[in-house]
């Protein structure tokens, strides 16, 4: 009921209150956005579908984007074996 809200709305604050005293900057950035009104983080979450239940579409844009990908691993291990002159990057010993 109304008390055991009260009661714990009176634990939340000591505890946050002794954070904040300790310098727990975490406890302090959480009161600084609420009292900004900053909204509480969300995230983006990408679910795996199964292959068989994709379009046509989809699935060349997955291919697509998958050879670009692979050209330029290739472009940039290509320029990456080379020095600064073009000559290579090591030499034997």
């Amino acid at each position: 009921g109304l008390m055991a809200s009260s009661n714990h709305l009176a634990i939340t604050r000591h505890r946050l209150a002794s954070c904040i005293i300790a310098g727990d900057m975490a406890a302090i950035r959480e009161i600084g956005d609420q009292l900004d009104g900053k909204p509480h983080q969300s995230a983006d979450v990408a679910v795996a579908r199964d292959v068989r239940d994709m379009t046509d579409a989809e699935l060349l844009e997955v291919v697509e984007a998958a050879q670009t990908s692979i050209s330029a691993e290739d472009e940039g291990n290509a320029a990456s074996t080379k020095g600064p002159r073009g000559g290579p990057l090591c030499y034997p010993v």
